[in-house]
């Protein structure tokens, strides 16, 4: 009969050290086991697909044993060239105030539709100074410069150079009436191309416009100006060549109009479809001095909600909403408007909403880009005290 051999108290306790917090710790009998270093294998660690380092628990045994060489770092982006193209399309950008607006980037994405559809490229042509248009779809840019004066005479030889020097296909402009259109249809006459005028669907077999509450079809015309349907897309972000273009400009032509500058107009009673600021006010406003004179004071354009129009307070052609006036602002600013469906539908192509209600969970307050919680009776007499402050210094 084999029996097991009795433990050693005192040879156990001979093998008791001290450990890192200075308590004895006993070391079990035999050999030790070394502790593993838990970051070792950090030092083997190596970036995956993603980026992210990826840790080998084996120490680098794994990496070594199947070759695995680290992942080369992302190479930069290359831009997408088109470099034979069949044809140009040439897209002249609007740039109010020298600013790239949404209906230059849909003009540029119905431009590079276009394009894509007769195998051609996209030329876009600015005529006050150079914007990146790298990730609008453009492969070649002609950037001039323009004096900012407003001379239409100027812009028609500085197109009509441009179509001389590189002669696209197609030329779009917006269907703005003091911008693209006056441009398209001032071109059209000097060149004596065929154009078409508020086209609002497009390929390369055709198209068909509004004119006379007819709609017309047709096919394409070297001149076209695009209606507001065909300007809401945006362009892929695709990273493209954008090649500059460099174009000789003409001497500027002694033209008989004189740009004199711009001149106060009061913008409070204008038309809301043709609003860049709307100042609308809702149930929420009890003191209506107080938000006549911010609407002066911003020289917005005076717009309300449904209930407050079949009130009274304001007329039938203030109303904003699905059965009022679609409205498309640069800035809506709302005062005690809840957000009723109908009126969401109203402001649904505002680029910046700005909402002030006291109710925290308001559909307006979600809709809005900037949300005050607060009561309009409060905000808006400090917001008009602030303008006449910085107006005066």
């Amino acid at each position: 009969m084999t029996t097991r051999p009795r433990r050693d108290p005192h040879a156990e306790r001979a093998r008791t050290v001290l450990g890192p917090s200075g308590r004895k710790r006993r070391l079990p009998p035999g050999p030790v086991r070394p502790r593993k270093d838990p970051h070792a294998p950090r030092a083997h660690a190596m970036p995956g697909p993603s980026g992210r380092l990826r840790l080998d628990p084996h120490g680098g045994e794994l990496v070594h044993l199947h070759g695995i060489a680290p992942a080369p770092a992302a190479a930069a982006e290359q831009p997408l060239v088109v470099s034979a193209p069949s044809c140009l399309v040439l897209a002249v950008l609007d740039l109010p105030g020298g600013r790239l607006e949404p209906a230059d980037l849909g003009l540029l994405a119905a431009a590079r539709d276009l394009a894509d559809r007769l195998d051609g490229a996209v030329l876009a042509l600015t005529l006050h100074g150079r914007h990146d248009l790298a990730r609008q779809g453009v492969d070649r840019h002609a950037a001039l410069e323009l004096d900012p004066a407003w001379n239409p005479d100027a812009a028609t030889a500085a197109i009509s150079a441009v179509i001389e020097r590189l002669a696209p296909r197609h030329v779009l402009f917006t269907d703005h009436p003091l911008l693209g259109a006056d441009r398209a249809r001032r071109l059209a006459v000097a060149s004596g191309l065929a154009a078409a005028f508020a086209v609002h669907r497009l390929d390369e077999s055709g198209l068909r416009a509004r004119g006379g509450g007819i709609d017309l079809v047709g096919p394409l015309a070297p001149i076209l100006t695009l209606h507001d349907i065909l300007l809401a897309d945006r362009p892929d972000a695709t990273l493209r060549e954008a090649r500059p273009v460099q174009v000789d400009l003409p001497p500027a032509p002694a033209g008989g109009i004189e740009d004199l500058g711009e001149i106060p107009v009061d913008l409070t009673g204008a038309p809301l479809s043709e609003a860049d600021l709307v100042v609308s006010a809702g149930d929420g406003v009890r003191d209506w001095l107080c938000f006549h004179d911010l609407a002066r004071q911003l020289n917005g354009t005076v717009g309300g909600s449904r209930q407050v129009c079949d009130r009274g307070l304001l007329p039938r052609d203030r109303q904003v909403g699905a059965s009022g006036t679609l409205v498309a602002p640069k800035a809506y600013l709302a005062f005690g408007i809840s957000g009723a469906p109908q009126h969401l539908q109203g402001i649904e192509h505002c680029q910046r909403v700005v909402a002030v209600n006291t109710d925290l969970h308001a559909k307006m307050i979600e809709r809005a880009d900037l949300a005050i919680v607060a009561d309009a009776q409060a905000v808006m007499p400090a917001l008009a005290a602030l303008l006449r402050e910085r107006r005066h210094g």
